[in-house]
């Protein structure tokens, strides 16, 4: 039985920090955005450190 917790509770903990990654980050994540443009913001940001 303890198993089945153990279980369940690691999968509730991995959801959880997915979940959040996802809520908390969506500028870290540019959607419909292509491959190219990404590149080009990268080096950009390169360029200005």
């Amino acid at each position: 039985m303890s198993d089945i917790w153990v279980f369940g509770a690691t999968v509730l903990g991995v959801l959880v920090i997915v979940a959040g990654a996802v809520w908390c980050w969506p500028t870290r994540i540019p959607k419909g955005r292509s491959v190219d443009e990404n590149r080009q913001r990268i080096e950009d940001e390169e360029g200005r450190t």
